[in-house]
């Protein structure tokens, strides 16, 4: 049995890249908005909705994804309001589609994804080690 967590590094990339939208739309409508009150007010609600949502719910977010590997089945769990737990055994798998971007390689947004008969399983934000051993494991010949 191997415990997954996401990696640091995907949280990191997206608190930066969603801080930096943040911060351009808190200018563009700064710039684009005429009354000085009413600049200030929008500025200061976009930073704070955004900061807010990568510093505090993102990081939360992330704690709550885990993942369970076994010989026979994989379990993921996440959710901060509603936790939600999907188990699959490898066996009524019937394709497996692994997502690894190379420009965000270094960033561990690779993704492996399992299709069932009935839904799907998506196991998010791994680190490429972790996503080769989850396909090592899905993907054994019986």
């Amino acid at each position: 049995m191997k415990k997954i967590i996401p990696d640091i590094r995907s949280l990191r990339t997206m608190q930066i890249i969603i801080s930096l939208a943040g911060i351009i739309a808190a200018y563009l409508t700064a710039e684009s908005v005429l009354s000085e009150a009413v600049k200030i007010s929008a500025g200061v609600i976009i930073l704070s909705v955004v900061l807010g949502y990568s510093l505090i719910y993102l990081p939360i977010y992330f704690s709550s994804i885990s993942c369970t590997v076994t010989n026979y089945e994989i379990t993921v769990s996440r959710g901060v309001f509603i936790r939600k737990r999907q188990s699959v055994k490898f066996a009524s798998v019937r394709y497996v589609t692994a997502i690894d971007i190379p420009l965000l390689r270094s960033a561990s947004f690779n993704t492996v994804i399992f299709f069932v008969y009935g839904g799907k399983l998506a196991v998010p934000f791994l680190s490429r080690s972790d996503m080769n051993v989850i396909l090592r494991l899905a993907l054994k010949e019986e």
